[in-house]
């Protein structure tokens, strides 16, 4: 269920953060139900691999404290449930003296990892704790057909990603799943306590970035964590759902099936941009979606892009001169007797702009080629030609103005600057940002009224 859930496979390619704390979150609940299997005195080998894990996590992201939490709420639980009166106590000191154990090997294994941290071993934890669930960096994103600021996100934003982005297979399973609870029927025989660790460790930070606003941009990146719990949730649902009498049990498996080898097929097209899938069910697919929702924020299509432009017949020793606005370009020429990076766009010979923030809309010229992902526009392969300028493509983009207004700004020159910035205020009137920057300007010119 996890390799064939496109949004994680295709960040295994490219997530150098994310997809480590996915995986460490996973061994860190793994472990946490381990250790209350064995309560009330588990192997103190299992609370040193329990703490290992915990450190790891903790060393990639202070989210990680979060497993910790979850066995510290069902272990207390355990106790409370299951200790008779006069030995409740006694019991909860020793599960008091296994979480300290635990944490202090967690603590240190996070500090092996964690520089800032080595040099604040102790405030450090609580100020990442504080810039994690606040996030004073502003980014945008382009959901629901324009751009949004992280700060200003709708609570029902994670959820409907999730909803938009998990695979028809899986959000079958998670719908038995639930209707195996609604039944109270156990799950392949598993404790409550087990499952409601699990749960929790699936649900919760979906709840808290609802309830607290959190501040979350590229999609359901920084929650990739929780997709993990999801899929074994989902799993074991289907699992118990198929051990069911009755013939909805004896269907699901041929539509589960075949929802599997949909999902499979949509994988093998979209390679290498999985990370960019979106479900039929709810969001139409990919292409349909893609006019909405940010698809390629890691920019995946420049290496598709340069692998089309290998394939174009080509002179004997031309080397043609490469730009774009992304500053990693010149990472990606490795046949520099083929390309040369053009600093300048518009003196290119090729320039490569990819959709989001509509970057293939601010450099007008012959459109010679899309990268796409099942009809989904990626990246814009463009011949720079000023004649383009009045093209509806890129004359009615905000984006394009914007940068304009900043190039006229640079050389001191206010009048076009304004005039570029009102241009791109009349297309996205909503965008305080230029707002700011024409402020700013009259400001300079002494125009305002006190």
């Amino acid at each position: 269920f996890l390799i064939l859930t496109p949004r994680y496979y295709g960040h295994a390619f490219n997530n150098p953060k994310d997809l480590p704390f996915a995986i460490c979150y996973l061994g860190a609940i793994y472990y946490a139900i381990c250790t209350l299997k064995q309560l009330p005195n588990p192997p103190r080998s299992l609370i040193r691999k329990t703490g290992l894990v915990l450190g790891f996590t903790l060393g990639i992201r202070i989210g990680g404290f979060l497993p910790a939490l979850y066995f510290g709420l069902f272990g207390l639980l355990y106790h409370l449930l299951s200790s008779p009166r006069e030995h409740l106590f006694h019991n909860l000191l020793q599960f008091l003296k296994q979480i300290c154990a635990l944490i202090i090997i967690a603590w240190i294994t996070m500090l092996l990892f964690w520089p800032w941290g080595q040099d604040r071993p102790l405030m450090g934890v609580w100020e990442a704790i504080q810039t994690f669930s606040s996030f004073p960096e502003i980014h945008q994103s382009f959901f629901q057909g324009h751009y949004i600021d992280s700060d200003e996100i709708p609570r029902y934003y994670a959820p409907l990603w999730f909803l938009l982005t998990l695979p028809e297979f899986l959000l079958a399973g998670l719908a038995t799943g639930i209707y195996c609870l609604w039944r109270s029927s156990p799950w392949m025989r598993m404790p409550t306590l087990e499952i409601g660790l699990l749960i929790t460790a699936a649900c919760f930070p979906i709840v808290y970035a609802i309830a607290s606003a959190m501040p979350l941009y590229d999609g359901i990146r920084h929650l990739l964590f929780v997709i993990p719990p999801l899929a074994i949730l989902a799993a074991l649902g289907v699992s118990h759902f198929l051990t069911l009498p009755g013939r909805p049990a004896q269907l699901l498996g041929p539509i589960l099936a075949g929802l599997m080898l949909l999902t499979t097929y949509d994988m093998i097209v979209l390679h290498p941009n999985q990370y960019a899938y979106f479900n039929r069910l709810f969001a139409g697919g990919v292409s349909k979606a893609s006019a909405n929702y940010e698809t390629d924020y890691w920019h995946n299509s420049y290496k598709q892009a340069l692998a089309w432009l290998d394939r174009q017949p080509r002179s004997e020793g031309q080397s043609l001169r490469l730009s774009s606005h992304y500053a990693n370009l010149p990472l990606y020429i490795a046949n520099t007797t083929s390309y040369t990076h053009e600093p300048r766009p518009e003196a290119a010979d090729i320039y490569l702009g990819v959709t989001r923030f509509d970057k293939h809309r601010i450099i007008p010229g012959e459109v010679v080629h899309i990268v796409r992902a099942q009809g989904a526009a990626l990246l814009y392969i463009i011949r720079p030609d000023s004649t383009f300028q009045n093209d509806p493509l890129f004359a009615q983009s905000a984006f394009r103005h914007i940068n304009l207004g900043d190039q006229y700004k640079e050389k001191g020159n206010i009048e076009n600057a304004l005039m570029a910035y009102q241009k791109a205020i009349a297309s996205n009137p909503n965008d305080y940002r230029t707002l700011n920057h024409i402020g700013e300007l009259y400001y300079g010119l002494e125009q305002y009224t006190r």
